[in-house]
């Protein structure tokens, strides 16, 4: 774990980050951080704290059978893409990861805000032998229960072998369907560079 402090005075601001959680190191990094914010010079764009707010929606992203997954629930799970590839004479890579954590925030306006999630993510790539053709997928879940294995895993392997025996096109314009994980790889690029602060600064090609 680990926990950031800022403090503020006027439009001056300092922030350590601190991994220890005894009252000395707490105190430690608060008079840290009041330091460093007291040495800086103001901040143009300083906005304040928030305050505390009512309406806030609770997010349902904490699921117990997600939190308890064990490394044999892992290697179920994973053993039948690989055994997928093997049955279809392709190539393969992939991964399952699993997390559980959470969020706190506080400060001195009396905001408190407190989160727990869990995360459990799959994602496999299948290529043919002679590397010109392949799939991939990729998905995550916040519920281990959402997250078919089977039948991503079937759907990876089954456009892996439609895309056997390519054709060339000559260059030009066409149609083309994007599967959802090449959707979501281009709007993460994208959102990026589809700021504000970029346009001002003339290096948000969208604007241009």
């Amino acid at each position: 774990m680990s926990a950031d402090i800022e403090s503020n005075f006027g439009m001056k601001s300092g922030s350590v980050t601190i991994t220890a959680f005894d009252d000395e190191s707490i105190e430690t990094g608060v008079r840290k951080s009041e330091e460093i914010a007291k040495l800086s010079p103001d901040n143009k764009e300083f906005m304040p704290p928030p305050e505390k707010q009512r309406g806030y929606l609770e997010v349902k992203e904490y699921f117990e059978d997600t939190n308890n997954l064990s490394p044999q629930n892992i290697s179920e799970r994973i053993s039948y893409p690989i055994n997928k590839a093997v049955e279809n004479d392709l190539s393969s890579a992939g991964y399952f990861e699993n997390s559980s954590g959470f969020q706190a925030l506080g400060n001195t306006n009396d905001l408190s805000v407190y989160h727990k999630n869990t995360y459990a993510g799959f994602s496999s790539t299948m290529r043919l032998k002679d590397g010109k053709g392949s799939s991939k997928i990729d998905r995550s879940y916040a519920d281990i229960n959402l997250l078919n294995v089977k039948k991503f895993s079937d759907r990876v392997v089954d456009k892996a072998i439609l895309s056997r025996n390519p054709e060339k096109h000559d260059a030009g314009k066409y149609v083309t369907i994007l599967d959802n994980a090449a959707v979501c790889d281009l709007i993460n690029n994208l959102s990026f560079y589809m700021n504000k602060r970029s346009a001002d600064e003339g290096k948000e090609f969208f604007f241009r």
